[in-house]
């Protein structure tokens, strides 16, 4: 219980080291925003940039809030775990704190407030990434000209804004896209070659040249079992003895029906050979 105890208070230090760093960074590109609007030079005033970075000051400022709100969780629940002297007394499930991500879901879906922000943040995220990008693009060449200095430092805390983005939203959406768009076609695919193989069955022919044999006292595989219907072979039978393997066996009527829709053996997958 002890060791349970100092892994709980371990994952939640690390949980609130990260934290900690992402409200520091979460503070410093809000700093940046702001100077950047302050900054924005009389021309740009008029254009949509600054919209773009009013917008973005407010997501940090919820950004900040939910770390802020997180931490306030982590402290509390460090605090409980001093005083329960090892035992276990927190809403969430001892799994939770085999590592930060397990316990930040944990915590996610017991604070459900902490969960609205977390899922609002995400939205408001992509929503200024969308409107960023557009905006800082069709700007580029408008009343805005680069070359004055206040211009280069708003342009340049706009691009990185879109670059750190680019990798935590852009990137992981493109990923998901693509996923999505090749599912369906990988699905499409493997259901054809399914049912290439399916086509494939043996004929009313070619199954009556295979051998049949009838079980007797001895094992003739290595479970004395048929493992298209998991039934035991038992004196009197009739099997079949494909070619693949000596203890490829199975029911005659079993192997039969299989063999009419694929020609192929039920344990090692390779074609049967009709001799």
């Amino acid at each position: 219980m002890q060791t349970f105890r100092s892994n709980q208070i371990n994952v939640y230090k690390s949980l609130r080291n990260r934290s900690v760093f992402k409200l520091a960074f979460s503070l410093l590109e809000l700093f940046l925003f702001l100077l950047a609007l302050g900054l924005l030079p009389p021309p740009c005033a008029n254009t949509t940039l600054s919209e773009f970075f009013i917008l973005a000051i407010i997501v940090n400022t919820i950004e900040a809030f939910r770390i802020l709100y997180l931490l306030l969780i982590i402290y509390n629940d460090l605090i409980e775990i001093h005083q329960s002297e090892g035992e276990n007394r927190l809403p969430y499930p001892e799994f939770s704190f085999a590592n930060t991500k397990y316990l930040l879901d944990a915590i996610s879906d017991y604070h459900s407030s902490y969960k609205f922000i977390k899922y609002l943040m995400i939205v408001l995220n992509i929503v200024v990434f969308m409107f960023g990008q557009v905006q800082i693009y069709r700007n580029l060449y408008g009343e805005c000209e680069i070359g004055q200095s206040e211009f280069n430092f708003t342009w340049g805390v706009a691009i990185t804004f879109l670059i750190l983005r680019y990798i935590t939203i852009g990137i992981p959406t493109l990923i998901v896209v693509i996923y999505l768009l090749v599912l369906p076609f990988a699905y499409c695919l493997n259901l054809s070659n399914l049912q290439k193989r399916n086509s494939g069955g043996a004929s009313t022919e070619n199954l009556k040249k295979l051998k049949v044999e009838t079980v007797g006292q001895e094992r003739i595989s290595e479970d004395n079992e048929c493992v298209i219907c998991l039934q035991e072979f038992v004196g009197g039978e009739e099997f079949i003895r494909l070619d693949c393997h000596q203890f490829h066996v199975f029911h005659k009527a079993c192997i039969s029906d299989w063999l009419k829709t694929r020609s192929e053996c039920p344990k090692c997958r390779q074609a049967v050979r009709f001799n």
